[in-house]
């Protein structure tokens, strides 16, 4: 079958060819007048373009036909791929179904596993191995986390996973190692809290400590308008007579106004100056996060720089025999102690040998304080004690705060605690099911 570009140059073709033929008949007509009689052997121009006309009418109704067929194959095209897109939209919402149905089901044993063991008095055990291949991108906490939780276990022995959920709640396992209340590193201590748990002294750039006080002269100046903005609207109603008549309404609210205006344009004033104060808290902002991520980006260099050492100290080493090299782990050390020196310099809270170590001391004195609660210990580490305090005599002294921002991050902690641990194969020690760990595994 041809294609419609074929048919269409034909047609062309043919059309030409009526030009052309035309010009060599006028050709031959002028000949026989010129030469005699040969005016039998010419074929009118008449008959040629009613031959050829009959040929492309011919082609022309192919075509209409070719083309109408195509569209009708189109057609049918589109509607059997609306079908495959439509069960395709519907297979996908089965699958993201299941997928929730299966991480619940995760969820509900890993943690129903988890309160098994705490009913019983003991401690998790975890298989580090296989949590590290299912979630790499915690590996830089260890052997920094385990060592911190062997360290403090006379104060409370906190379990590893927890500390691992509030890492990965609060800075994603450091992607958001910077936040604008003053929070930094992976575990987002504060200054003042972290140097209560730690003696390596976090000193913050006084830039910065004057850009994020902008943020709280804000809050106070956005909190006056508030006042300014509701002192006016109070006292627009003021001595007005609404059985009054309409002028005499008017009157009194026009007076109103003119007598309260100055509290409305303080309203619009404060907001003003609030907004400028939010721009130059963020421009430094800005400025300290950029200083922080620019000063990290040596670790790798400073990586590579020790462990070049390592190299051409092994090299000397064996070539003299003067001492056994160095097992792996002790080349880690040296590598990590390299780093975190360098960390040191910019802010002790970046380092993972001290935030690790400082977050394990910080859940284990909190722990003590509300011997063992954990919702009241996720709550602690995200609100200040002055905030829960408020929270908790507002429901009766009972439950956990009632703030929004508390209530999903302890929800959060609960969620990535026992979804780790279900990697780490603790439903299989304490259920013996073998199938979740083939599962795992694949």
């Amino acid at each position: 079958m041809r294609s419609l570009k074929d048919i269409r140059e034909h047609v062309t073709t043919m059309n030409r060819k009526v030009l052309l033929t035309g010009g060599v008949l006028a050709t031959i007509g002028v000949s026989a007048l010129l030469g005699g009689a040969i005016s039998e052997f010419v074929i009118s121009r008449s008959e040629v373009e009613q031959m050829l006309s009959k040929q492309i009418s011919s082609l022309e109704q192919k075509l209409t036909h070719q083309e109408t067929q195509y569209e009708k194959d189109i057609a049918e095209l589109s509607a059997a791929n609306e079908g495959v897109q439509a069960t395709y939209f519907e297979l996908n919402d089965e699958i993201e179904m299941l997928d929730e149905k299966v991480t619940d089901q995760r969820f509900l044993l890993s943690h129903a596993a988890l309160q098994i063991i705490k009913a019983k008095g003991e401690q998790p055990e975890y298989d580090w191995d296989r949590f590290l291949r299912r979630t790499p991108e915690a590996r830089k906490y260890f052997p920094y986390l385990l060592d911190a939780v062997e360290k403090y276990k006379d104060t409370w022995p906190v379990d590893p996973m927890f500390a691992l959920a509030i890492l990965k709640q609060e800075s994603r396992f450091g992607r958001h190692i910077v936040s604008k209340a003053g929070a930094l590193g992976d575990a987002q201590f504060i200054e003042s809290t972290w140097n209560y748990v730690s003696r390596a002294r976090a000193r913050e750039p006084y830039t910065w400590k004057s850009g994020r006080r902008q943020y709280s002269i804000a809050r106070d100046l956005r909190s006056d308008a508030r006042v300014a903005r509701d002192a006016f609207l109070g006292r627009m109603l003021r001595r007005v007579d609404l059985t009054s008549s309409s002028h005499e309404v008017k009157e009194q609210l026009m007076s109103n106004f003119n007598s309260n205006a100055w509290r409305l344009e303080s309203h619009y004033r404060l907001l003003a100056d609030a907004e400028d104060r939010v721009a130059r808290g963020d421009e430094a902002f800005e400025i300290y996060k950029q200083e922080i991520k620019q000063a990290m980006s040596r670790v790798p260099e400073i990586e590579r720089e020790a462990r070049a050492r390592q190299r051409a100290e092994d090299e000397m080493i064996y070539l003299s025999g003067v001492r056994p090299l160095k097992t792996d782990d002790e080349k880690k050390l040296e590598v990590d102690l390299a780093v975190n020196h360098h960390i040191m310099q910019i802010d002790p809270r970046l380092s993972p040998m001290l935030f690790t170590d400082a977050l394990v001391k910080h859940l284990a004195e909190l722990f003590l304080h509300f011997n063992g609660d954990e919702r009241f210990v996720a709550s602690r580490y995200n609100a200040s004690m002055e905030a829960l305090r408020r929270s908790v005599r507002s429901v009766g002294g009972v439950g956990i705060p009632l703030l929004d921002e508390t209530q999903n991050y302890v929800n959060m902690v609960y969620v990535y605690r026992a979804m780790f641990a279900y990697d780490a194969g603790v439903t299989d020690k304490t259920f013996g099911m073998t199938c979740c760990s083939r599962y795992a595994e694949r």
